[in-house]
């Protein structure tokens, strides 16, 4: 997995209007409080959504995002559909693979949300992504503890990381490029 690591860089003329990208393109905060209705997760439709700068239609990448202290975002990869076509919109079926984390709740964001089981706040999200096996999996990535893989993906073009925070404050930070500690 972590030969397949991949540099992110977000896209700072995307024109966001709830959140801010870093001016190196590694970080993204968000600039306004978003109203979510009471039940909602992570993710609501038509949600804007910091991408990468660099789209993939082949091979394995990996990257990490360090999340901690925000407990309002969502991580995971679109189709270049959505890039050309602004927000997220989980009705529109095979376009959004992602997770998100609200409060303390984390979710395999479909059209029916799936709660998934996790037994310590993670610090950083591992994203893993087999675009030649269209899966693509989330670790939390302090403790290499699996969290979910989208299996079976119906990648039909380009696929670009995606970002979204509505924790004001709190940034999403993409990890730098380094090897995993070696255990002694």
């Amino acid at each position: 997995m972590y030969k397949n690591k991949v540099s992110i860089q977000l896209d700072t003329e995307a024109g966001l209007t709830q959140l801010r990208v870093s001016k190196d393109g590694k970080s993204v905060t968000a600039t306004e409080m978003e109203k979510n209705p009471p039940g909602h997760y992570a993710m609501v439709k038509a949600r804007e959504c910091a991408l990468g700068t660099e789209g993939f239609s082949s091979g394995k990448k990996y990257w990490e995002v360090e999340v901690a202290g925000n407990r309002k975002w969502t991580l995971g990869v679109v189709a270049e559909m959505v890039r050309n076509g602004g927000g997220l919109d989980l009705e529109q079926e095979n376009t959004v693979w992602t997770i998100g984390q609200s409060e303390k709740n984390i979710q395999a964001n479909l059209a029916e949300p799936l709660d998934i089981t996790y037994h310590e706040f993670p610090r950083k999200i591992g994203v893993y992504l087999d675009y030649d096996t269209r899966a693509i999996s989330f670790f939390i990535a302090n403790n290499k503890s699996f969290l979910h893989t989208f299996t079976e993906c119906k990648f039909t073009e380009k696929v670009y990381p995606c970002f979204h925070t509505s924790h004001v404050n709190k940034m999403l930070k993409i990890c730098p490029l380094e090897s995993p500690a070696k255990d002694s």
